[in-house]
């Protein structure tokens, strides 16, 4: 994989496509689905939903740019990961939804692994270069497959 694509460099890897046993599995020339959000919350609820459908968490990519980087290069990574689906949000990091975030709504409640460590990421990057003049996004990317049900 491309080390100079931040989807990639940022990727924080939960679980491998080789481990899921009751993976639907798609064909090779097939795309990954790509919804995007105006912001993380609308982003996180939308995969709550997704979970009651049989989507698992692959992993996820979060971090700052100084631009809204493409949908195109989060498609390319989540076929290279194997995803079926991603879920991305690039908003403004001073706009300060995440405030309104509950920690127990995260997506590490109830999906296979502990605490809530993408919330925790969403709120410490947040946090991070908001009074240096520069107009930064904040890219929320989830990288999600479907399991038989």
């Amino acid at each position: 994989m491309n080390k100079n694509n931040d989807y990639v460099s940022n990727y924080k890897e939960l679980r491998r496509v080789s481990e899921i046993d009751s993976l639907l599995k798609p064909s090779p020339a097939f795309y990954p689905t790509v919804t995007e959000f105006s912001n993380s919350n609308a982003c996180m609820k939308a995969y709550k939903e997704l979970q009651k459908e049989g989507f698992l968490l692959l992993g996820y990519a979060i971090f700052q740019h100084k631009g809204k980087l493409s949908q195109g290069l989060a498609i390319k990574t989540g076929k290279e990961l194997g995803a079926h689906a991603i879920l991305l949000s690039r908003e403004l990091a001073n706009s300060s939804t995440l405030e309104k975030t509950d920690l127990e709504d995260g997506p590490g409640y109830n999906s296979g692994f502990k605490g809530s460590p993408i919330i925790e990421a969403l709120l410490s990057v947040e946090e991070r270069d908001k009074s240096n003049g520069k107009t930064y996004y904040l890219h929320n990317t989830l990288f999600l497959v479907k399991i038989n049900s």
